[in-house]
């Protein structure tokens, strides 16, 4: 009998966003290479090469599988220097038909290798990962259990960077998704958030596993097809706040960064101080507290009431803003929070303190984005250039797309081709609000700051939150409304710079 091994490298990760509907099992992209096919006489005594991208000083290496012992179908993985040196080799076991793939599961870039048998694909299919360890530069020669986790019947796969993969079921009656993470500490495969549609009762069940609760759960309308009608606002619930693996720790202090200290000709400035002061105009210094209290008290608001508080949507206290409004100083705790692969919550705070506010002219910003947000349109970096926008039934903006040919980046686009320029998605509620709009803009053209932005908003549509990608870290917009109008009486903007949030707070007139 002929049995065939497949070996697919995947060149990249997948990394998805919410509002492409990228959940949709059927709707990713494939990127593999085309499969290698051997048959038992052509792999007889020989080694089964493996795509691997091998980097840096370890340029050259090549990655196999060779037979391993007597045993029918028993493989050892092997890897060899450039000068075909063996530098390591470990069993992978019996593996009938196996297909090979490198792609990155656990923290990091580099790709980690995984087998799966072909023979036994199917949903219940567990397959063989082995992490790459960064610090040894070899792969770690303990086996995980994983999941089949290429979903639906056209095989394809999700994977967020750092964030887990999707592992996906459908039985006809019920939809069954989940996304996974490696704890790369216990060598194991931990499930943090779980989606179970039942299309004979029409009812969706999203449920975040490490906080054990449910994020939604009832009846769902449904569509002329049989789908679930705004699917792409559920799907931003699933995706939202992905828990993340780490490991237990000892949390040594609250790291604070407080605005307003002048640095003075005879004061120490530590590096992080100097390189905000003189790069990025920030003047003020760090501060490491032992815990909440200590710094609330050394900023007079011991025993105080919040200004101002914001959850996630499991409930997590993310923000405690505490404001002075006469004396226009303040402070505040940023939340951050990981788990353990047993369940335990593990919890980080980062402080700062302003003793200045500053003022400015409100301007509602437009829903629909058809620049940059650094400004202009692109339109005169490109050629070709043009524009499409979708809109829903009621006339709400659903997706925007601008695109031309970059003709002076030869080496990152394919000649000819044109690229994204923005691309603006819309994501809405069952009643026809809007949740959530992602941004996002070509780094080539309008750089790397805020090429990704997401801004949510509440049930009347008034923008209440925006995460944003810079170079040193990301940074967190918060408008805070204290009436029932559309104008925030404060915005507070943090850039997470490191291990410090750097604030300003902005009184809105």
């Amino acid at each position: 009998m002929r049995r065939d091994l497949k070996i697919w490298y995947r060149s990249g990760r997948i990394v998805t966003g919410v509002l492409c509907g990228a959940l949709v099992c059927t709707g990713c992209v494939r990127k593999d290479k085309a499969p290698m096919t051997l048959t038992e006489a052509d792999r007889a005594g020989e080694e089964i090469p493996v795509d691997y991208p091998f980097t840096g000083d370890q340029e050259g290496y090549t990655l196999s599988l060779v037979p391993d012992g007597a045993a029918a179908d028993a493989y050892a993985v092997q890897v060899c220097d450039e000068a075909g040196h063996r530098v390591q080799r470990f069993s992978c076991g019996q593996v009938r038909e196996p297909e090979v793939f490198c792609d990155s599961l656990g923290w990091g870039g580099k790709e980690d290798l995984e087998i799966f048998s072909e023979a036994e694909k199917g949903p219940d299919q567990v397959g063989q990962l082995f992490l790459w360890d960064y610090e040894e530069k070899r792969f770690s020669e303990t086996a995980i259990e994983i999941p089949w986790y290429r979903g639906g019947e056209t095989g394809e796969e999700i994977v967020w960077a750092g964030k887990g993969f999707l592992v996906c079921q459908d039985t006809g009656d019920a939809e069954e998704k989940k996304i996974c993470q490696i704890d790369p500490y216990t060598k194991r495969t931990v499930e943090v958030r779980r989606w179970i549609f039942d299309r004979t009762e029409s009812c969706l069940i999203i449920r975040d596993c490490m906080e054990e609760r449910d994020l939604f759960a009832g009846a769902v309308e449904l569509d002329s097809e049989g789908g679930i009608q705004d699917e792409l606002y559920y799907q931003a619930i699933f995706q939202e706040q992905i828990p993340v693996i780490g490991r237990e720790g000892e949390i040594s202090g609250i790291d604070t960064w407080v605005a307003g200290q002048t640095s003075g000709e005879d004061s120490e400035q530590s590096g992080f101080e100097y390189v905000q002061e003189q790069v990025f105009g920030n003047k003020g210094g760090t501060e490491t507290y032992p815990g909440r209290e200590e710094l609330l008290k050394d900023f007079g608001f011991s025993d105080k009431e919040p200004f101002y508080t914001y959850y996630d949507q499991c409930g997590n206290l993310r923000l405690e803003l505490y404001l002075d409004e006469e004396m226009r100083m303040g402070c505040g705790l940023r939340h951050t929070y990981w788990y353990t692969g047993d369940g335990k919550k593990i919890e980080q705070m980062y402080g700062f303190a302003f003793d200045s506010v500053r003022e400015a002219a409100w301007m509602e910003p437009e829903i629909l984005v058809k620049e940059s947000v650094l400004g202009g349109t692109g339109a005169d970096s490109v050629e070709d250039y043009e524009e499409e926008t979708a809109c829903r039934e009621d006339g709400k903006p659903e997706h925007y797309v601008s695109r031309g040919i970059i003709s002076w980046l030869k080496d990152a686009v394919e000649p000819g081709v044109p690229a994204d320029i923005l691309r603006v998605n819309y994501v809405y509620r069952e009643d026809g609000t809007l949740y959530r709009r992602e941004y996002w803009h070509n780094s080539f053209i309008f750089g790397s700051t805020s090429w990704s932005l997401r801004s949510s908003y509440d049930g009347s549509e008034r923008l209440i939150y925006e995460n944003g990608y810079i170079t040193h870290g990301d940074y967190e917009n918060y408008y805070i409304y204290t009436d029932e109008g559309r104008k925030p009486a404060y915005g507070l903007f943090l850039d997470n710079n490191l291990n410090y949030c750097i604030p300003i707070l902005v009184k809105y007139e």
